[in-house]
C-alpha cells in the first residue's frame, strides 16, 4: 500500500489530490466500470486549453454520466 502522502500536492498552503490519485482511487471503488469521456473544448498554443470530462458510473446496471 502506497504512503498517505503520495499523489499530494500542496498549492498555496492546501493540500490536494491530484488526478491521477483520483483516478486510481476511482478506479478500485467501481473495479473499472466507469467511463470517463474527455474534450477538447478550446486551444490556443500560446496562452490555454479548455477542457470537459464527464465521468459515468453504473446506477442500476447502466452508465449514468455525473
Amino acid at each position: 500500500m502506497a504512503e498517505k502522502t503520495q499523489g499530494i500536492v500542496s498549492i498555496h498552503g492546501k493540500e490536494y489530490k491530484t488526478v491521477a490519485c483520483r483516478l486510481s482511487e476511482l478506479h478500485e471503488l467501481f473495479d473499472g466500470n466507469y467511463t470517463l469521456k474527455t474534450e477538447l473544448l478550446e486551444f490556443n498554443a500560446d496562452s490555454h486549453c479548455v477542457m470537459k470530462a464527464t465521468l459515468s458510473l453504473p446506477v442500476n446496471g447502466e452508465q449514468s454520466p455525473l
